[in-house]
């Protein structure tokens, strides 16, 4: 490079060079760090989403078992209940 100062239109060019590189430079990082940010948030929601599930399906089976258990304890009332309504007519014949 010549010892010759720029002159003003030079210097006008070689800032706008320099700006647009840096310009571009800057968007290449914000597309990049904005496509992590994406990334980022799917995987949070996709965990989020497997752990709904997981909820979910626990929750399912809890609700299985207490209603499983809920109607084996309402059968055997009953039953012991029928029986017993049984056994105390013949009772009080006896009587």
């Amino acid at each position: 490079m010549s010892n010759t100062p720029m002159t003003g239109t030079q210097v006008a060019i070689a800032v706008a060079d320099r700006s647009q590189s840096t310009t571009f430079a800057l968007l290449h990082e914000l597309r990049a760090e904005t496509k992590a940010a994406i990334d980022a948030a799917i995987e949070l929601a996709e965990k989020l989403g497997r752990g709904a599930s997981r909820l979910a399906r626990t929750t399912a089976t809890r609700i299985d078992q207490a209603t499983a258990q809920s109607i084996t304890d309402v059968e055997r009332f009953v039953s012991a209940k029928l029986a017993r309504a049984q056994v105390e007519p013949e009772l009080k014949k006896a009587a």
